[in-house]
């Protein structure tokens, strides 16, 4: 696949990349989906109401039967306290949460999830 390098690239065009990546080159075996960012008001007083809840990382899907959790970040972008206590949740049940900010990123935490993954199910992925 050609890269396309993206200079201090925003969230959105560094999410869009992963996706483009995770539905074209590792679809086998991958699951993803991205979570609804936005809230809706509802109630009396009004509210924001967050469809995914608070700190869910940007990306979610199964890789071998096992959760991940994928959090897009720009070149400087920093994880808020609830996008890492989330992904401390996701890790100490069993799954896995990476911090990404370019396709290298990701592609890397990929191969080293399936390494993981094949090696405590003794070569069986």
């Amino acid at each position: 696949m050609k890269r396309r390098k993206i200079p201090d690239a925003s969230e959105e065009q560094v999410l869009g990349a992963i996706l483009e990546w995770l539905q074209i080159v590792a679809r086998d075996g991958v699951w993803a989906t991205v979570e609804p960012r936005g809230g809706f008001i509802r109630g009396k007083p009004t509210r924001k109401v967050y469809a995914a809840g608070i700190g869910v990382p940007d990306i979610v899907g199964c890789l071998g039967g096992r959760f991940v959790g994928i959090e897009v970040k720009a070149r400087t972008g920093k994880l808020r306290d609830s996008q890492r206590d989330f992904g401390s949740r996701i890790q100490e049940n069993g799954g896995f949460f990476v911090v990404c900010r370019n396709l290298d990123d990701v592609e890397q935490a990929i191969a080293r999830i399936r390494s993981e993954i094949y090696r405590t199910k003794g070569g069986t992925t």
